[in-house]
């Protein structure tokens, strides 16, 4: 189980390209684990391709400083890809639901000698998005994620179920330009 704090800033280049940044702090335990801690640090951006009103493809590219205080502060640093299409059931200025279809790959960059900084390298998930107003947004996913703890230790598969609920403060003329329209 992980418990995730990540506060973040998004900045919209256009309506189809945005960059952001952020600071997520990860408590992660499990049974059959020692208790750790990640603090992670992260710079990306993300390219929207609406391909039909019904069909959306995404592009989520990103950098991460990965930093584990509980072992010495080990530290690595990662890259993250993930390509998402959505499919929009509903999609008005009041409301959208969407089911999204996911892949997404990581690249150690520097790895570490320790276990404690897992080196996942893909996971593949799917779920239902609801948006309210572009100011809530819930989403319930399930994912599958393949793992190497380590050279010693075997691949493993994970199945990870994730509620996410988010609260957007906008700040940008882009928002207010399409709330209009």
């Amino acid at each position: 189980m992980c418990i995730r704090d990540s506060p973040s800033v998004k900045y919209s280049v256009s309506s189809n390209w945005k960059i952001l940044g952020g600071v997520a702090f990860y408590d992660k335990f499990s049974q059959y684990e020692d208790f750790e801690n990640e603090i992670r640090f992260y710079q990306g951006t993300i390219n929207i391709l609406p391909l039909t009103n019904l069909f959306w493809f995404k592009n989520y590219l990103r950098l991460e400083e990965r930093f584990s205080p509980n072992n010495s502060w080990d530290f690595t640093l990662r890259i993250r890809n993930r390509l998402t299409v959505d499919v929009n059931l509903v999609n008005n200025v009041k409301r959208k639901i969407s089911i999204p279809l996911s892949g997404e790959v990581f690249f150690d960059i520097e790895e570490t000698s320790s276990n404690i900084l897992e080196s996942n390298r893909v996971r593949f998930f799917t779920g239902i998005n609801y948006r309210y107003y572009d100011k809530w947004d819930l989403k319930l996913l399930y994912a599958i994620q393949g793992n190497k703890k380590s050279e010693e230790q075997f691949n493993q598969t994970d199945v990870i179920y994730r509620v996410r609920l988010y609260f957007y403060i906008r700040k940008s003329s882009y928002y207010t330009k399409r709330r209009k329209n």
